[in-house]
């Protein structure tokens, strides 16, 4: 997905998102990737519960290595187009320049310590290239003794433009970051079985499920160690 087609789907989700906050009061947060099986496009979705959020790094990453597998080692996707992320979260906003004072000063607050924060629905995209974050803000207001609940439109934030044009501002989703970085890990592994004709053989035989066990576990001793070696 280029830019553009990042930012409709995600202003869609975001959409999705409103009416489901405004009509039941909450959302359950989900990740939605967008493949191309045999030509056609699809998209799968898995619903986060509480303990896959506290997991959430963890649930990125299983599905990364998930996907990767079935698209690269065993071919039951051509591509994956998309992933995109729809979750709630709390956000401290401040004046142009203050952030780098409060930096540079020792002063900044997490947003869960910040008494100002800001409660949002965020609607986030990547392609594993551009990656672009469509959010809006929670107002609740108490209105005859009941909190009704407004949603306030935040100006989008986009990824730099690489060449040329207006720029906007560069951001990150360290989540959907996560899940690229174990695709791109099956993906690298790719090059080294079609290197191995035996390897080959052995892939081939191996159902899907097994691939992403094996991997799974490969992948977070590998990161481990990467944790123990940094620090």
């Amino acid at each position: 997905m280029n830019i553009q087609e990042l930012k409709k789907v995600s202003e869609e989700n975001l959409d999705f998102i409103k009416s489901s906050y405004l009509s039941e009061g909450l959302f359950i947060p989900m990740i939605i990737a967008h493949v191309v099986k045999v030509g056609k496009k699809e998209r799968i979705s898995i619903m986060l519960s509480d303990k896959d959020i506290k997991n959430r790094f963890d649930v990125l990453a299983n599905w990364g290595i998930e996907l990767g597998v079935r698209t690269f080692l065993k071919n039951e996707y051509d591509l994956v187009d998309g992933m995109f992320l729809l979750n709630e979260a709390w956000m401290s906003k401040y004046d142009k320049g203050q952030y780098e004072e409060k930096e540079k000063n020792g002063g900044l607050l997490m947003p869960s310590e910040d008494p100002n924060h800001l409660e949002v629905l965020i609607s986030a995209g990547s392609s594993g290239q551009d990656t672009v974050v469509t959010m809006k803000i929670i107002r609740k207001i108490w209105d005859n003794g009941k909190i009704k609940v407004e949603l306030e439109d935040l100006k989008d934030v986009d990824s730099k433009e690489k060449d040329g044009g207006e720029e906007g501002i560069e951001v990150k989703s360290n989540l959907l970051d996560e899940f690229w970085r174990t695709f791109n890990f099956i993906k690298k592994y790719k090059e080294e079985v079609d290197k191995d004709e035996n390897l080959k053989e052995i892939i081939k035989k191996k159902s899907s499920e097994d691939l992403v066990r094996l991997y799974s576990e490969v992948f977070h001793v590998v990161r481990d160690l990467e944790i123990l070696t940094n620090n």
